[in-house]
């Protein structure tokens, strides 16, 4: 039978042709600069160079870029979805371009648990596409059975998940393919449920491919009936139809030539199958698709042992068991080829992996020492703060020690008028009265009241206040006050229930922010601060 099945599948799976040579020369700083592009950019690439049909081994760095991605840690919905395409794109590389698949599978049946797991249902008739193609092709170019028809399984899911998309060209696509699976059997029996559907879509969706696909469906019905006539006129049908299918057409066209000859051959046309192998051939040659060779030898084999030509037969069976060699021995050479591409992809991978380990550390230890740097700076202002406010307590001091000063060499240049025992004992009466709170906590407490209180002359008192207490009035009395304030802000079971307005009020002060200064400038803190450490 001929083996013409694994091409159709395989262009189909993406829609666009897939060429044999594939050439990418990279480095790693070439592949550094492709590291840096978006996943986004990397798969739009990727599909680029896919499509373009000599540059797979570009799309695969741009695949093998985004898939590392994603091996670990967490990753967005989005970036879910293009891991599963990736690695689904890369299943398709694997198996139509390097003929390994056992990498294929392994990366179609991760992109489809990926994809039902998060309901990526969109890109499950693809996944499935490339699967069947992975059987299918294991089949017809390896001569591997296939004795759970897994191929025509995953097609089905295939066409029923496309059609469920209502991704109308893939599930022609997939419907196709179909007709192609089965045809070696000369029975749509299998098929009956995706026939029933498929109709049902074509007369909502007449699209060139549904077209083409409808044609195939009346060419296999007529040829099953051996209507070879019938099938002939569908067959010439199909290959004016693929002049009109995008992306593929060259694909379908092939496929429609082979049945043309299959129709001939079916009429007992001998002759004329012939011509159209030979117009195959040229078809062939023209289009560069050297791999259908085996196929076409293989058709002359056959053709010949039915027109009873056991010479040409034989002639054609040696060169088609020889093309069939050499195909092996090409895909064995070019698999080799590709092995040592993709391992160099895999060491600049790791290197990249490294390199983009070490630069996390850099970032880690930067984020460190600007951590460290800012922490340090918080403790340099609050250290210069504290400096800044020790300074303040310190000019304060300062200016009462002047004070002081300025008072001690006043008396030493005063000359006293008193004698030592009166001064005593003016000394004696006035330390009494500042005892007394009613006298001093008088908001109108003078210098006067002071003197009449002790019985004592206003400038002897004024004298004495100056020269033994080194002092004015007003800044003894309100050092009595301060000293009377410390004793009820210390007390809170007393004073307790009172506001610090209320005590310094009580205590002559006419404000409590003057209470306050006063305070302050006496002690060194704060009355509130002073009734906190208090309390504690």
């Amino acid at each position: 039978m001929l083996r013409y099945i694994h091409l159709i599948i395989i262009f189909l799976s993406f829609f666009a042709t897939t060429g044999k040579g594939a050439s990418a020369s990279f480095s790693l700083s070439e592949y550094e600069w492709w590291a840096k592009l978006s996943t986004d950019s990397l798969m739009t690439r990727g599909r680029e160079y896919l499509i373009s049909g000599d540059k797979s081994d570009s799309a695969l760095i741009c695949y093998t870029i985004v898939t590392s991605r994603y091996k670990s840690g967490k990753a967005s919905r989005h970036e879910l979805y293009l891991y599963a395409k990736a690695l689904n794109n890369m299943g398709f590389l694997f198996a139509g371009h390097y003929l390994d698949y056992e990498k294929a599978y392994s990366y179609l049946t991760q992109s489809l648990k990926l994809s039902q797991e998060n309901r990526f249902s969109d890109n499950l008739p693809y996944v499935y596409l490339n699967l069947a193609a992975v059987y299918e092709n294991r089949k017809s170019v390896f001569g591997i059975s296939d004795p759970k028809h897994d191929a025509l399984k995953n097609m089905q899911l295939a066409f029923k998940s496309a059609t469920k998309e209502k991704e109308w060209n893939v599930a022609f696509t997939c419907f196709t393919n179909l007709l192609n699976m089965v045809a070696e059997d000369n029975t749509l029996h299998g098929i009956q449920e995706e026939i029933r559907i498929f109709k049902s879509i074509f007369s909502r969706h007449p699209t060139p491919m549904g077209k083409y696909a409808m044609t195939l469906l009346l060419y296999q019905k007529a040829y099953c009936k051996e209507d070879y006539g019938n099938a002939l006129h569908q067959a010439l049908q199909m290959k004016v139809l693929a002049a009109d299918i995008p992306d593929i057409g060259m694909e379908c066209e092939l496929s429609a030539r082979w049945k043309i000859a299959k129709a001939f051959a079916g009429k007992g046309d001998f002759k004329m199958a012939e011509t159209t192998y030979g117009q195959i051939a040229d078809f062939i040659r023209e289009k560069e698709m050297d791999d259908e060779m085996v196929n076409l030898y293989e058709a002359y084999n056959e053709l010949y042992q039915q027109m009873g030509d056991k010479e040409k037969a034989r002639q054609y069976d040696y060169l088609y068991l020889k093309e069939k060699d050499n195909l092996f021995h090409r895909s064995n050479v070019e698999k080799m080829e590709r092995s040592h591409f993709v391992n160099e992809i895999n060491s600049v991978n790791e290197q990249m992996e490294q390199l983009n380990a070490k630069r996390r550390n850099l970032w880690i230890t930067l984020v460190a020492v600007i951590i460290f740097c800012v922490v340090i700076a918080v403790a340099l202002a609050l250290i210069i703060r504290g400096f800044f406010r020790q300074r303040a307590y310190i000019k304060i001091l300062y200016e009462k020690n002047l004070a002081l000063a300025k008072a001690e060499k006043s008396k030493e240049r005063k000359a006293s008028t008193l004698d030592e025992d009166r001064i005593g004992e003016l000394c004696d009466k006035i330390d009494r009265a500042l005892l007394d709170n009613s006298l001093i906590c008088s908001p109108d407490f003078s210098l006067q009241q002071l003197a009449e209180h002790i019985g004592s002359n206003y400038k002897y008192v004024s004298q004495v206040i100056n020269d033994r207490y080194q002092k004015n009035f007003r800044l003894l009395v309100n050092e009595a006050r301060v000293k009377e304030a410390c004793r009820r802000l210390g007390d809170p079971e007393q004073y307790g229930n009172l506001t610090i307005e209320a005590i310094s009020t009580g205590l002559g002060f006419k404000s409590r922010s003057n209470f306050a200064v006063t305070f302050k400038k006496i002690t060194g803190i704060s009355p509130s601060d002073f009734q906190k450490m208090a309390k504690k």
